[in-house]
């Protein structure tokens, strides 16, 4: 099994690096926000980024910083997966959680987005109700979010940096050198002849 892991700051391309290698590799993807907006579902809670924050800090609370990463671990383990794109890794526990229990199968990178006016417009391209409406607001979020994550810290743990800081085609480039075209890639079952 090899499992792949992204960390980041919002906006920063997390989730598209996962969709390239789903649409290039046909590599699953889970993710910590699809469990939490299961649990406002549940709750009869509209899925906005205040709600979902809600629930991951009660989650949290209760259950331990690690909670939505074992609940990650316990999909991949009954889905029986040879390979899995994982998306909403925040703390440093999570890393931890996951290396425990997926050892050298388990593989990190960071996106990285070196100005977060550029991540702020790509929110606001995506238009998810999730996302706030200003900058001010946008830089408060990532404020709320290290606080409560810790999440550069998390980003130490990386074990490849895939910057993100320019055109889509310049980011999926970086993904066919450092992930696709090597080692991992072979490891994730992405065949080089699938487009």
């Amino acid at each position: 099994m090899q499992v792949i892991g992204v960390v980041g700051l919002n906006a920063s391309g997390k989730d598209a690096l996962l969709e390239y290698l789903h649409q290039r590799c046909g590599l699953p993807i889970v993710s910590s926000g699809d469990i939490a907006r299961d649990l406002a579902m549940q709750r009869g809670l509209a899925p906005t980024r205040d709600n979902l924050h809600h629930i991951s800090t009660q989650y949290i609370a209760r259950y331990g910083t690690d909670y939505f990463m074992r609940q990650i671990v316990d999909i991949i383990e009954r889905e029986g997966w040879t390979a899995v794109g994982i998306t909403g890794i925040r703390t440093p526990d999570d890393v931890r959680t996951l290396k425990q229990r997926l050892g050298n199968n388990f593989v990190l990178v960071y996106v990285h987005v070196s100005d977060p006016h550029l991540r702020y417009e790509r929110a606001r391209q995506r238009a998810e109700a999730r996302d706030p409406t200003t900058f001010a607001e946008f830089a408060e979020k990532d404020r709320e979010e290290e606080e409560l994550f810790h999440i550069r810290d998390t980003i130490q743990y990386a074990d490849m940096i895939i910057d993100n800081s320019s055109t889509i085609e310049a980011f999926h480039q970086q993904i066919e050198e450092k992930i696709v075209r090597g080692r991992l890639g072979a490891q994730l079952g992405c065949n080089s002849n699938r487009v």
